[in-house]
């Protein structure tokens, strides 16, 4: 019968290095991931407000104004269910604009995304055009 006592010293130390190795690469990813999460679900409240405003126009011939709010019943669109963006503001700008403004809690806390949208242009127009302003990011 052999003798088997463990793992050696030797084994323990490249276990150890390797782990540490593979913590780093996660952590060193982590605030790329929340960023790309974050604007996602950003971006996302920021169209729905987008077509629901649209909605809105078309129905009453003007646009809202919604003060800073986690839900409007004007527009149909709540927020509070999101885990970066719990709150918006939504403001008539000038002729047939309006601006969009998102504002990140809890991980995302101090950080705005706010857009001017044009309300005869579809969104993806006035949303993939690099026209959303981030701050705080």
């Amino acid at each position: 019968m052999k003798n088997n006592l463990g793992f050696g010293l030797i084994e323990t130390i490249v276990v150890i290095i390797i782990v540490a190795v593979v913590m780093v690469i996660a952590v060193s990813f982590k605030p790329v991931i929340f960023k790309k999460a974050a604007m996602k679900e950003g971006m996302q409240l920021m169209e729905q407000i987008d077509v629901q405003t649209k909605l809105y126009r078309a129905k009453n011939g003007t646009i809202p104004s919604v003060s800073k709010t986690g839900s409007s019943p004007v527009i149909n669109v709540t927020a509070l269910q999101n885990k970066y963006f719990k709150e918006f503001a939504l403001s008539y700008a000038s002729g047939n604009n309006f601006t969009v403004s998102v504002y990140g809690s809890d991980l995302a806390s101090g950080v705005t995304l706010r857009a001017v949208i044009n309300s005869t242009t579809s969104n993806k127009q006035n949303l993939s055009q690099g026209q959303v302003e981030i701050y705080g990011l």
